[in-house]
């Protein structure tokens, strides 16, 4: 597409925030379970954070947050509402930080928004203390397969499908991912993959009638 997709969050910017918090109680659970409570003067980075709303949970848990997201309109909203967090405008794959700066990195529903998400991996990687926390919530391959409405389809080629989240509030367009993107060699001789699991999501629109996994979240750390 002429127009990175990821800016489309600026144009659904409004509804997202809207809605945001009420119909994604399950998804933001399940993340700040893998989380933990225990954040007392870690450097986190939420990596595009949106609205900043789960940035600022983090801080209330004592983390020390910085966030990062694409749409400038979400981060004039974040910098208005959680002045005492750093916002910062910009890409995954060219984060605007020094190599080993956090003790967690978190993303939650974003980096698959990317065609290519090697140079996230990288990103991540480098400003990962060692023994640092990658933890991030994805669309769930399987589900991004369903929501192509083709079932004669290819899983292994990339397109791009819409997707109805948020109780079918917002729209918004993807590539689709294989699980083999999210666990491949060179991702794993960087991190030790710590936790692992699929979840249904009911804020997602269900395609055919039938129950499978909306997100996957994984809890990566950084080798030595």
């Amino acid at each position: 597409m002429s127009r990175d997709i990821r800016q489309q969050y600026d144009d659904v910017s409004e509804a997202f925030i809207d809605n945001h918090i009420d119909t994604n109680q399950i998804n933001r659970a399940k993340m700040r379970d893998f989380v933990g409570g225990d954040l007392l003067g870690k450097l986190l980075l939420d990596l595009c954070c949106g609205d900043g709303y789960d940035a600022n949970h983090y801080q209330s848990l004592g983390a020390i947050v910085q966030g990062l997201d694409a749409s400038g309109a979400l981060i004039s909203k974040a910098q208005k509402d959680y002045s005492k967090i750093i916002f910062t405008e910009g890409l995954a794959e060219s984060m605007p930080y020094a190599d080993g700066v956090f003790d967690i990195v978190t993303s939650k529903y974003a980096i698959m928004t990317s065609h290519d998400m090697g140079p996230i991996f990288d990103e991540v990687s480098r400003v990962l203390k060692p023994e640092g926390e990658f933890i991030y919530l994805v669309t769930h391959p399987m589900r991004q397969f369903i929501e192509r409405k083709d079932l004669k389809s290819d899983y292994f080629e990339q397109t791009e499908v819409k997707s109805n989240i948020l109780d079918n509030t917002v729209t918004v367009t993807e590539p689709t991912h294989t699980f083999n993107e999210y666990f491949n060699k060179k991702i794993l001789e960087r991190f030790d993959i710590h936790d692992f699991e699929e979840c249904y999501d009911p804020a997602a629109e269900q395609i055919y009638g039938g129950k499978y996994p909306g997100f996957m979240i994984v809890k990566c750390v950084k080798r030595k």
